[in-house]
């Protein structure tokens, strides 16, 4: 008897076709051969069935007869489908091989068959789970009717097999002169094909995935083998699962239809349930002059008037909040509007969706996008350019007025006065209308636009703003400010195009900063729209540049110092409310950049007088009178702490003297109390803006060590305090935000500076989320919007099992808890939504029905 060949072993460790060697002697031995491992295919190993395939195949070599070759390749298909069945076998090699060609130098003296195959060992470790899975029952090699293999009686995928060898046969039989050289070619890529579907049939069957099933162009070529029973069953769940995808999609297209449809009507009713509201109001405010007449002449008018003051308060106040109950409807109302039409014009453009098939009443605004003209203004008389209005809040208050007045160009809702020696806009005031705004699609990126009403000499130049350089494109007002009255009325996407055309005009550019610009000047933007007298329907913003002589020159562009806001406003009972701001954008007393950071009301908050006195403008009697409301302020910090802030940027300096001095300094006047409170706040800020992504990663291991030193040795005290938590919860983000690039390795850290990490989280309260549970509920936002939400607050420890979407959280933006002893939990998670850019949420409620260690969160855009 011969030596049996080992397998081939791939150095992966899976097998690979080994080359024809020496098989059997005669057909007849080859079949005996076959037949008895039929019976213990189970306790065969790969190594074994690849031997015998290797058997096999050498055995081509001594068959010359045309049938009995094509008995034997049937042989070799059938163990090369059980290697392939098994897994880690390149299909493509073991099918593109068929038996040895027939030598007339062997002799049937020098051949023996290989041994018997072994049986496995008791001891051996029984199959995995996914090798069983795999296996299955083997059959007998059926015999020959009419000259074919019969495989009607075994499973498909044997059957897929034998079909082929019986296939091989009668071509054989039909030609044998070319038996030897076409019937193996002819079949090759039948069997292939044949033998990878049976293959995917049977993993699909053990395991159910539709991962397996086909579509498209592979469908359609599969369909050429569903007699095989295997293959045909594949064929037929491939078939329904298109059937059901396409089933899907109709559904949502007819429901995005009846959606539209649906939207529209609601928002017909509900503008004019507005109007009834406001006539409501209108009509309450003339009850109460009839009732103070009616008061006058009987005599009794001063009790009367309080009381009918208080109801018309009352009335007022409720129109009010119904009026603005129904305008946050709508606007959630308009963003489900473009989506829907967002969804049919890809519906249609991919060639889903029939035009026939849209209702008539929307294809206007399915066919409808933005058209914005060529110059992106109206003309210079158009109802639009409205301008500012001095009477909006009910009294007047003027444009502040300034010693030397430029050109004076109205938009719509605001007007830009330009200061003409510097072409840039030097006060830019704005009405907004919070009732009317309106939530407007992305009407995309666009160039600036020059005013066609001004030389262009006199505005703006557009290469300061080229990208090549430092100097970013700011707005002196933003779109979100003006989305209301006329200019946001009509089609979605052609009001977006109105909005976006009028603060892209040259005059409303500021010369800024990108830090700048993305951090504080956006977040005062979010804040008076959102925060600021949230009692006041209507509010008007002044704004703009402080410019000076010495204004720093960037690129080749002098950039303004610092910029300023003063936002105006009514309270219930009529009171004008003011803040004003000042935000710096270069380090004071030098050209060093501000490290932008978030926004702080009460660290950029400045008096009217100190604005003016830096800006040269008078802004009336009016706006100096007034002042916040009832606003939690921290005192002002004096120039000791301003002074050491401009002193932050050398714990990176390039001498050690330097580093160590300042960065003593900071830790003798945050943890010894070297300096008074409120300019304890205004350096730790300023340190945590240092810690932020945008900074921190350019900061040398000198400056990182001592930025992390000074940070940790700040006293749990100070960050407790009520006024440092909107600072504690932006530090808390910083960690976050550093930890996550220490993991991502962009980072390096030694063990020093984690330890000063560790001691700083200990004093933010990293714990304090621990064994609390958040719901997270959301209207009026992407789900993206609101994972992102959640997987911020992961990063700061809350355990946020997912995120819900519930048209309950509408119009709401607010914590709550249960147990008063969750309460310090609830405001620090407020003020981690605040710092994540979640400005609004700012209301944290107690509702005893909640359990103890449970916050809900319920926010809306």
């Amino acid at each position: 008897m011969a030596e049996a060949l080992p397998s081939v072993v791939a150095s992966s460790g899976t097998l690979s076709p080994a080359a024809p060697t020496a098989g059997f002697a005669r057909y007849e031995d080859l079949a005996r051969a076959h037949r008895e491992r039929l019976g213990q295919c189970r306790a065969m190993d790969d190594a074994a069935v690849d031997a015998f395939v290797s058997a096999v195949r050498g055995t081509g070599a001594r068959l010359a007869d045309p049938e009995e070759r094509a008995r034997a390749q049937g042989i070799l298909d059938f163990w090369v489908a059980e290697l392939i069945g098994r897994g880690g076998v390149d299909m493509r090699a073991w099918v593109s091989e068929p038996l040895a060609p027939f030598d007339e130098s062997e002799t049937p003296a020098a051949i023996a068959p290989p041994p018997e195959p072994p049986a496995r060992a008791a001891s051996q470790d029984a199959p995995s789970a996914a090798r069983a899975s795999r296996e299955a029952v083997r059959w007998p090699l059926p015999p020959l009717v009419n000259g074919a293999l019969a495989v009607s009686s075994v499973p498909g995928w044997l059957g897929t097999v034998l079909g082929v060898a019986g296939g091989i046969l009668q071509d054989a039989r039909a030609n044998p002169s070319a038996a030897a050289d076409g019937a193996a070619a002819t079949a090759t890529s039948a069997a292939r094909e044949r033998i990878r579907l049976a293959a995917v049939a049977r993993q699909w069957r053990g395991t159910g995935a539709e991962g397996y099933l086909l579509n498209g162009r592979a469908l359609a070529d599969a369909e050429r083998f569903a007699d095989d029973p295997d293959i045909g069953a594949l064929v037929r769940a491939s078939r329904r699962a298109v059937e059901r995808r396409d089933r899907l999609r109709r559904w949502l297209v007819g429901t995005a239809g009846a959606a539209l449809v649906g939207a529209v009507v609601v928002l017909i009713v509900q503008n004019r349930a507005k109007d009834v509201a406001l006539e409501q109001r209108d009509r309450a405010l003339t009850d109460l002059e009839a009732q103070k007449s009616l008061a006058e002449r009987r005599g009794s008018l001063a009790e009367t008037n309080a009381a009918a003051e208080a109801a018309a308060r009352q009335a007022a106040e409720s129109a009010r909040a119904s009026a603005l109950d129904r305008l946050r409807q709508l606007e959630s109302r308009q963003v489900q509007l473009d989506a829907a039409i967002a969804l049919i014009r890809r519906e249609r453009a991919a060639g889903r969706l029939d035009a026939a098939a849209v209702p008539p009443s929307l294809v206007p605004l399915v066919e409808a996008g933005p058209k914005p003209s060529s110059a992106g203004l109206p003309h210079s008389e158009s109802r639009l350019l409205s301008g500012y209005r001095a009477d909006f809040l009910g009294t007047t208050v003027p444009i502040p007025a300034a010693a030397a007045s430029g050109p004076v160009l109205p938009y719509a809702n605001f007007t830009v006065v330009l200061d003409a020696a510097r072409r840039v806009g030097r006060i830019a005031a704005v009405n907004i209308d919070r009732q009317g705004l309106r939530v407007l699609p992305d009407a995309g990126a666009r160039a600036l636009v020059t005013d066609p009403r001004l030389p262009a000499a006199q505005q703006p130049d557009p290469a300061w703003f080229d990208g090549a350089g430092r100097v970013a494109i700011g707005r002196l007002v933003s779109g979100a400010e003006i989305a209301w009255g006329p200019v946001a009325e009509g089609q979605a996407d052609m009001a977006a195009s109105h909005v976006t055309g009028m603060v892209e005009a040259l005059p409303n550019a500021a010369v800024q900063l990108a830090p700048f610009r993305n951090g504080p000047w956006s977040g005062l933007t979010g804040w008076l729209l959102t925060r600021f007298a949230p009692d006041s329907t209507r509010v008007t913003v002044f704004g703009g540049p402080v410019l000076r002589g010495d204004d720093p020159l960037v690129d080749g562009v002098a950039v303004p110092r610092a910029y300023w806001k003063v936002v105006a406003g009514r309270d219930l009972d009529g009171t004008l409310v003011v803040d004003a701001f000042l935000l710096p954008q270069f380090v004071d007393g030098s050209d060093a950049p501000v490290q932008g950071g978030a926004f702080d009301p009460d660290r950029y908050r400045a008096p009217v007088a100190r604005l003016e006195a830096a800006t040269g403008l008078d802004f009336g009697d009016e706006i100096r009178a007034a002042g916040p409301k009832d606003t939690p302020r921290a005192a002002p910090a004096t120039d000791a702490g301003d002074s050491l802030v401009a002193k932050i940027g050398q714990i990176d300096a390039t001498t050690k003297g330097q580093r160590t001095a300042v960065t003593q300094e900071l830790v003798s006047a945050l943890r010894d109390g070297a300096l008074p409170a409120p300019d304890q706040r205004v350096v730790a800020a300023s340190l945590v803006s240092m810690a932020g992504d945008d900074v921190m990663p350019r900061l040398t291991r000198n400056g990182r060590y001592n930025l992390l030193f000074a940070l940790s040795e700040i006293p749990a005290s100070l960050w407790n305090r009520p006024d440092w938590l909107d600072l504690k919860a932006q530090a808390r983000h910083a960690v976050a935000a550093l930890e996550a690039r220490v993991q991502a390795g962009t980072l390096d850290l030694g063990p020093d500076m984690r330890g000063f990490l560790d001691t700083l989280k200990a004093r933010l309260d990293w714990r304090a989320a621990q064994g609390i549970t958040v719901y997270l509920q959301f209207a009026g936002m992407t789900r993206e919007a609101a994972v992102s939400v959640g997987q911020g607050l992961r990063s700061l420890g809350w355990a946020v099992p997912g995120e819900e979407r519930t048209s309950a959280a509408a119009r709401r933006n607010e914590i709550r808890y249960g147990d008063p002893a969750d309460a310090d939990a609830a405001r620090l998670l407020a003020a981690d939504l605040r710092a994540e850019g979640l400005a609004q949420v700012a209301a944290v409620k107690r509702h005893p029905g909640i359990k103890t260690h449970i916050l809900e969160i319920w926010i809306s855009q």
